[in-house]
């Protein structure tokens, strides 16, 4: 479906509003940005029953040769160009209310076998969820776990001893070690919330540590692609 960036808008949000998820990536702000500044516009995909919109997603078409033989992949939220893509979306999905979810992504699944050109569906980083929905398909699957770890940030934390009661023993043990040998060398160790004129302060002091990590790796450093940095 053709699309305006600006007038799209009205109708993410709306579903915004109605999905359960509020996913980060899948905010109209994360995606109104990356649409923004990305090289290649990708195909919206709009999901209705009769006349009621209840899902939306952007589609990408790329096409691959290796060894001679080519291939072409269908990518959700994703461009396929590794500038554009740097900008990593995660828990990947259909933005759409979860009474909805199974119903669209059948229909999606459906389209990709019965419509598309392309050889495989790539989902990159997808919401835990779409195990289950993917594997009824019946298409070959092909799931690559990723290991993460996350922690909900309480308002509390801001005190560091409040957060190490939260953590294991022996986690609290390494992460007071680490400590007491940074404030041996740099000073005592203070967390607190940046407000948005000091965001902007730190922001090229952390690219330059990012770089540094991650710049001798063959993707490099978001930092160090334009697109990346326009988008934040």
């Amino acid at each position: 479906v053709d699309y305006c960036i600006d007038t799209l808008a009205e109708e993410w949000l709306k579903l915004q509003n109605q999905s359960d998820a509020h996913s980060l990536f899948l905010s109209w702000e994360w995606m109104h940005s990356w649409l923004a500044n990305i090289s290649i516009k990708p195909k919206l995909y709009r999901f209705q029953i009769d006349d009621e919109m209840i899902g939306l997603c952007f589609i990408s078409e790329q096409r691959e040769c290796f060894k001679g033989f080519s291939q072409k992949s269908m990518l959700l939220n994703q461009t396929g160009k590794q500038t554009d893509d740097q900008v990593w979306i995660e828990y990947n999905n259909i933005l759409c209310a979860a009474e909805y979810e199974t119903a669209c992504w059948r229909a999606l699944i459906n389209d990709f076998i019965l419509n598309s050109s392309s050889d495989k569906f790539y989902i990159s980083t997808a919401a835990p969820c779409l195990k289950d929905v993917v594997s009824q398909s019946n298409s070959y699957v092909n799931i690559e776990p990723v290991l993460a770890y996350k922690t909900t940030l309480q308002a509390n934390y801001s005190d560091i001893q409040n957060y190490l009661n939260s953590l294991s023993k022996n986690s609290r043990t390494q992460i007071r070690k680490a400590l007491k040998f940074n404030e041996l060398n740099y000073g005592e160790l203070l967390i607190r919330r940046l407000d948005a004129n000091e965001y902007t302060c730190h922001l090229p002091e952390i690219a330059k540590l990012h770089q540094a990590r991650w710049g001798v790796k063959p993707e490099g450093s978001g930092f160090s692609n334009i697109t990346f940095n326009d988008f934040h």
